[in-house]
């Protein structure tokens, strides 16, 4: 008996999880968003000064208003699954 419960709470929690990713995968996409620089940094896992050295490089494409660099929420939280930013060689 102890076998079959410890399978059934098992089995529970595995089609938990489940229906919690199906949620997950159905729920739209937020909208897209301006963000800062600093705010790219957090998510980046890096400083704010590597991430303007990635917008010069090309590596991040951003909008110049003023002094100021704004960055799709969603191109940088697509960037973030690479991790951090690489640098690129100058050969």
């Amino acid at each position: 008996m102890g076998e079959e419960r410890r399978i059934t709470m098992r089995l529970t929690r595995i089609e938990n999880t489940l229906e919690e990713i199906k949620r997950t995968l159905s729920e739209p996409e937020p909208p897209d968003r301006l963000i800062t620089v600093n705010e790219a940094a957090e998510i980046l896992h890096c400083t704010p000064q590597r991430v303007r050295d990635s917008i010069h490089e090309g590596a991040l494409s951003a909008t110049r208003t003023g002094r100021r660099y704004f960055l799709s929420f969603h191109d940088v939280r697509r960037r973030a699954g690479y991790g951090i930013i690489e640098k690129k060689r100058k050969i």
